[in-house]
């Protein structure tokens, strides 16, 4: 999805979705693996200084890829939810998966066409 795969996955991504599966938040992520709040937040982000444990990940659904590709372009969840013309929990709700992301698959893959077309030309 979006020229991305599985295998292009960051360690840092890696642990974010799995914090993200297991409905932490960073504060209790980084103490259930004995880091730092800072420590954790910058493992996720920046792929600095990794917890010892990340599990592997062999799906990622649609809506999951979706927030990596917004996470990577530094979008922030405001900008983008602007963009699509929607509030902010209706996006929330779509990278959660709490309801269809249709309509943001959809936006991601006109921009990863667009960009597609522009580096070939």
């Amino acid at each position: 999805m979006f020229g991305l795969n599985i295998e292009d996955l960051t360690a840092g991504e890696r642990l974010f979705l799995q914090r993200r599966r297991l409905g932490e938040d960073q504060k209790t992520a980084a103490k259930k693996h004995g880091v730092g709040f800072i420590h954790y937040g910058q493992s996720e982000r920046i792929n600095r200084f990794f917890p010892k444990h990340i599990e592997p990940i062999t799906e990622v659904k649609d809506y999951e890829w979706c927030v990596i590709v917004r996470r990577r372009k530094k979008l922030k969840q405001r900008e983008l939810a602007e963009e699509l013309k929607v509030c902010k929990l209706w996006l929330l709700k779509m990278e959660t998966g709490q309801i269809q992301a249709t309509r943001l698959v959809q936006y991601w893959e006109e921009i990863y066409a667009k960009e597609q077309s522009a580096a070939t030309q």
